[in-house]
Parts: C-alpha cells; structure tokens; sequence
C-alpha cells in the first residue's frame, strides 16, 4: 500500500510541476489554455 501512495505522490507532483516544467521549454499544455 505504501508503494501505491508514494506513486499516487509522484504522479501529483508531476502533474502540478508539469506545466511550468513544460513552459520552460516554450511549450504550453492544453489545459492551460482552459
């Protein structure tokens, strides 16, 4: 269970750093568009 958590973790991590991470690079996600 503490392995599926700490993915869950990662995961949420991710996709909140995602859009700044993928703005670095001059790209914008969809979803920042809504």
């Amino acid at each position: 269970m503490d392995e599926i958590v700490g993915a869950d973790m990662v995961n949420v991590k991710y996709l909140f750093h995602a859009p700044f991470i993928l703005s670095m690079y001059g790209i914008e996600p969809a979803f920042m568009r809504w």
